[in-house]
């Protein structure tokens, strides 16, 4: 768990975020108007600082070696609307789930806040679904 100007954050291990499901009010409960996004490990702290500071709440951010169903359920319980990356078995799940998928090159240096901003925008204009 990391404390950040917007809450807590889960930051993916069990271990980490077995004391959330204890709490009384757990961090997927909270939910203050921002979009809420699950990245994958390609984005890299610098780029989560960057959707934070750009009124997105980055949720779940994967673990190196975490198999794609623990973190997926994670980002279910914590009710995100975007998920980050560049696994195409993620995009399904998240077109599956109604979800919007921003799907990354899986390097580094992927734009990775205005393919954010660009699949919100489309989100928005089609009407919200």
């Amino acid at each position: 768990m990391k404390l950040t100007k917007q809450g807590v954050r889960d930051l993916g291990s069990p271990a980490r975020s077995a004391p959330v499901s204890r709490r009384l009010s757990p961090v997927a409960i909270i939910h203050d108007g921002r979009p809420r996004v699950a990245v994958d490990v390609c984005v890299s702290a610098k780029q989560i600082s960057e959707l934070e500071a750009a009124g997105f709440y980055v949720a779940v951010v994967a673990e190196h070696g975490e198999p794609d169903a623990n973190w997926l359920a994670r980002s279910l319980s914590a009710m995100v609307d975007i998920v980050c990356s560049p696994d195409k078995e993620v995009g399904v799940w998240a077109y599956d789930h109604g979800r919007i998928f921003v799907r990354l090159n899986g390097n580094r240096k992927a734009h990775v806040l205005s393919r954010v901003r660009q699949e919100w925008r489309r989100w928005h204009a089609n009407g919200c679904p």
